[in-house]
Order: C-alpha cells, then sequence, then structure tokens
C-alpha cells in the first residue's frame, strides 16, 4: 500500500551528497547507513537512514499530517490516526524480514529531524525472495525526488537481504505512485481481488539482471542511479556515492 498524490514528471534519484556507514553492525547484521542527497527543486538536503523506535512520536505527528487522501491510499481504509499497536509494528522492525527507512531533514532552528517519507519492505513467510512495498511521501514533500530515493535505497538493502522481487499494492487513483512504478521497471501482475477492484499489484524484479531485463519502459537514468546506489550500500568503506 503506498501514498503518493502528485505525478512526477520523470521519477529520478537526486544526486547524491554523502554515503555514511557505520563499521558497528545493527541487530540485523548489517551496519546503519545515512544517504544524504540534495532533491530535485534545490531545497535543503534529505536523509535516508533506517528507522528507529525514536521515530515514533514523529511518525505518528507526519500521518496526522497527511491528506485524507494520501492516508486512504497508504491503508486503503479512512484512517485518521495511528494506534500504539501500529506504532510499534511501524517503528520496532527487525531489520531482516521487516525493513524501513525514513527520509528526513532538519527542522529549521531546531535541533530535530522532520519526517519527509518512510518506506518499508516486508518479507512474505511462504515466498521469502518476495517482499511487500509500501512508500509513504509527505503531502508537500512530493515532486521532489524523494519517493524515487526512498525505492532506491529500499532496493539495495532488499539486495543484501536476499529479496529477488518487490510486491506492491496501488489503488488506481494512486497516479503519483502508479507513475514512479512504471518508470521503475515494475510489471502489472494480476490481482487477487482482496482490497477490491479499484487496486492494482506491481512486481518489481530487483536483482540487476531481472530489473534490467524487464526495464523496456523504464527511465535508465533512474535504473544507473539504482545500481550506483546499490553498489555504494554493500561497499564496505566509508565516503561519497556518486550517480
Amino acid at each position: 500500500m503506498t501514498a503518493m498524490t502528485t505525478p512526477p514528471s520523470r521519477p529520478t534519484v537526486a544526486p547524491v551528497v554523502n554515503l555514511e556507514r557505520d563499521s558497528a553492525e545493527d541487530p540485523s547484521g548489517h551496519g546503519e547507513f545515512r544517504l544524504i542527497f540534495e532533491p530535485r527543486d534545490g531545497s535543503a538536503p534529505v536523509t535516508i537512514r533506517p528507522i528507529h523506535p525514536e521515530d515514533r512520536q514523529e511518525l505518528y505527528e507526519g500521518f496526522r499530517k497527511l491528506s485524507p487522501t494520501s492516508r486512504y491510499q497508504r491503508f486503503f481504509s479512512e484512517l485518521n490516526e495511528l494506534s500504539a499497536e501500529q506504532l510499534d509494528y511501524l517503528t520496532e522492525v527487525d531489520g531482516i524480514n521487516h525493513v524501513a527507512l525514513v527520509a528526513v531533514c532538519g527542522a529549521a532552528g531546531l535541533e530535530l529531524e522532520r519526517g519527509l517519507g518512510v518506506a518499508r519492505f516486508v518479507r512474505l513467510k511462504d515466498e521469502p525472495d518476495v517482499a511487500e512495498v509500501a512508500i509513504t511521501v509527505a503531502d508537500d514533500a512530493q515532486n521532489k525526488g524523494i519517493g524515487s530515493a526512498l525505492l532506491a535505497a529500499l532496493i539495495a538493502a532488499a539486495r543484501e537481504r536476499g529479496v529477488h522481487r518487490f510486491r506492491m499494492q496501488v489503488l488506481s487513483m494512486n497516479a503519483g505512485m502508479i507513475a514512479l512504478l512504471q518508470h521503475s521497471s515494475a510489471v502489472e501482475i494480476p490481482s487477487d481481488g482482496t482490497f477490491g477492484d479499484d487496486v492494482r499489484v506491481f512486481e518489481i524484479p530487483i536483482s540487476a539482471e531481472g530489473v534490467q531485463s524487464s526495464a523496456t519502459h523504464a527511465d535508465r537514468g533512474w535504473l544507473g542511479a539504482v545500481e550506483a546506489l546499490s553498489r555504494a550500500l554493500t561497499g564496505k568503506t566509508h565516503g561519497s556515492g556518486s550517480q
């Protein structure tokens, strides 16, 4: 389930300014990373990093600030706020079968981060090489390349963890996310009808070979950026990444 109301003019991954990785591994066995990039509109740099339990309040507030349309597109229901149980599930992830990344920027005049978007994948128990994906970008942060950057970072993280395909359920009305998927080598597959006739299902083959072979309608520049980011995230040294 995904939320992005405004169609991007040309889905791209914004230029990477810096990629930092901690040498110490987190409980999932993968090092913490912070990807810093410049939004396509030239606004303040944005950081993509793994979600932490401490992000709970910001996630709660960010969800309440979403438009009713964006909230509906994320959960396929008229949900006004997240419950304590939902916040537990969304912020306390194991980093292996459930991975979540947040896009944040510094809050003006404060030593705090403001959440701009979140992306996650959850591995399917009966198909361990497949993971369901959800991406949400704040209404006032759309059309800046944040959704594309989150998806690219999520692909790189999934490759490290043995996931080969992403599966996404998207409302037919969600033109922004459908446009992003169509430029990201996604292939539409039949829906099982669980969420009704208004839901479309897409799969993204996220291995390097799968992405290239199915990319007949994809933006080649975006694919190159995904590959560069994937190489950077799986590298052993700290430093800058470029695309």
